[in-house]
């Protein structure tokens, strides 16, 4: 998926509200995937080429801002 600048019309052209929805269903989606996993799943990067959970939902979050 390419980034999206802050400055591109998709952005520009959506209102407070449409963006809040889609963050908020972009976090719904990233919670339920997060649900069978145990409190240790979150913290620990089980191979080089993969992150920790926290890590992708932290991100995901930080991309909205």
């Amino acid at each position: 998926m390419d980034a999206v600048s802050i400055e591109s019309p998709e952005l520009k052209n959506r209102s407070k509200d449409e963006l809040l929805h889609q963050y908020l269903s972009v976090r719904s989606l990233s919670e339920r995937l997060c649900k069978p996993l145990e409190r240790e799943d979150f913290l620990l990067q089980a191979m080089a080429s993969t992150s920790p959970a926290k890590w992708h939902l932290a991100h995901t979050t930080w991309s909205f801002e």
